[in-house]
């Protein structure tokens, strides 16, 4: 039968492996120009010891592309631990857009007014 304190201490043995995991994510990347971010996605330790960790990593308001297993360096307490898998999926295409824009032109909008001016700067908005 399992101790609780020894599920406590791999679950927190677990969280410091995977803080560590993200430190030294963040760290290796600084070296760019651009600033990148990093935004976890969620972390599955269901299977512990190994933990699945699902993150974004963007530089420049852009998706990083290109990370392998070597630009990581996963530590443990500073011993350092293998990590066995990175992968990413291909980045999908923008879906195509189509949208209709119509302008009142009758009550209110009539005569050339102030309404139909910003109506108009907002569809070229819009177009634009």
């Amino acid at each position: 039968m399992d101790h609780p304190l020894s599920r406590a201490w791999a679950m927190t043995t677990g969280t410091r492996l995977l803080c560590a995991f993200f430190l030294c994510l963040i760290l290796s990347s600084l070296q760019a120009d651009a600033q990148p971010t990093l935004t976890l996605v969620g972390i599955d330790a269901t299977a512990y010891p190994t933990i699945k960790a699902r993150f974004l990593a963007y530089e420049g308001g852009a998706p990083l592309a290109g990370l392998e297993s070597s630009d990581f360096r996963l530590l443990e307490e500073g011993v350092g631990r293998s990590l066995t898998l990175l992968s990413c999926p291909a980045q999908k295409p923008p879906a195509p857009l189509s949208s209709v824009l119509a302008i009142d032109i009758s009550g209110s909008m009539a005569g050339g007014g102030p309404n139909i001016a910003i109506a108009q700067q907002a569809a070229g908005a819009w177009i634009a």
